[in-house]
């Protein structure tokens, strides 16, 4: 029997599957980013910054921090590059692409923003003269948030396969698929077509795009907000807190 494939695998899905898939998928997509927070903010220090590395002279430890800078470097990008990951037909990914997936299609949209919807009730014609004011509001709120709800997803369905296959995303992929996930001479994607080298920086704007992308889709696929800023204050200063008192002495030779 032919392996299905992942169009077959959603088409069978009903609009009320995939909505609720989508909600548990962004949901265990969203538990992966404190660690790569954590990380960038840690290599905000260990990488990019002379705190450590300005304590180490040309020596023989300086090898060693070098391997180690390298470890913490590949390793944000390895995490990074996760959240991207194409879906196959298990949806098994936990990434930005299997959510778009599940909500790519008209009458997802349409349900999660009926969602949206339904938690500001309708309940003008129920509620006495006295609470017109309350009633009026949540109408207001209804409406206001639907069509947010609605804006972004469908912002979302576009922006998604196109940050996928950008240039950005082209370049770091290709280091970790080449480099850091395996070890190839060439990678499919450099078989097709030049792929710009990644460079230094690239994942931290690569970063900044998919933490707005994931805020925007937790909020609207479940209702609930995630501030992902101050989750990552609270990496940075725990990196601060470990990184900033770290002191070497180390004689140069």
């Amino acid at each position: 029997m032919p392996r299905p494939t992942l169009p077959d695998v959603l088409e069978r899905m009903s609009t009320d599957e995939r909505a609720e898939k989508a909600k548990l998928k962004i949901k265990q997509v969203v538990a992966r980013i404190s660690g790569l927070l954590a990380l960038a903010e840690s290599n905000a220090l260990i990488v990019y910054s002379p705190l450590l590395s300005g304590q180490i002279p040309p020596s023989t430890a300086g090898h060693a921090f070098n391997v180690f800078q390298r470890a913490m470097h590949g390793f944000e990008i390895v995490q990074l590059c996760a959240l991207w990951d194409k879906p196959d037909y298990t949806l098994a990914h936990n990434s930005i692409p299997t959510v778009h997936a599940l909500i790519d299609r008209d009458d997802v949209v349409e349900r999660l923003v009926a969602d949206v919807r339904n938690f500001w009730p309708d309940r003008t014609a129920s509620e006495s003269s006295s609470r017109t004011e309350f009633a009026n509001y949540n109408a207001k709120m209804r409406q206001e948030e639907a069509g947010k709800a609605l804006a972004v997803l469908t912002s979302l369905r576009k922006s998604v396969p196109d940050t996928l296959e950008s240039d950005l995303v082209g370049s770091v992929r290709n280091l970790r698929d080449r480099d850091l996930a395996h070890a190839l001479e060439r990678t499919r994607a450099e078989d097709k077509t030049t792929v710009a080298p990644m460079k230094y920086g690239d994942e931290k704007e690569l970063l900044a795009i998919t933490t707005q992308v994931m805020e925007d889709l937790y909020l609207w696929i479940t209702g609930t907000n995630f501030d992902l800023e101050e989750n990552r204050k609270l990496q940075r200063e725990r990196a601060e807190a470990l990184w900033g008192n770290c002191n070497f002495s180390i004689l140069g030779r």
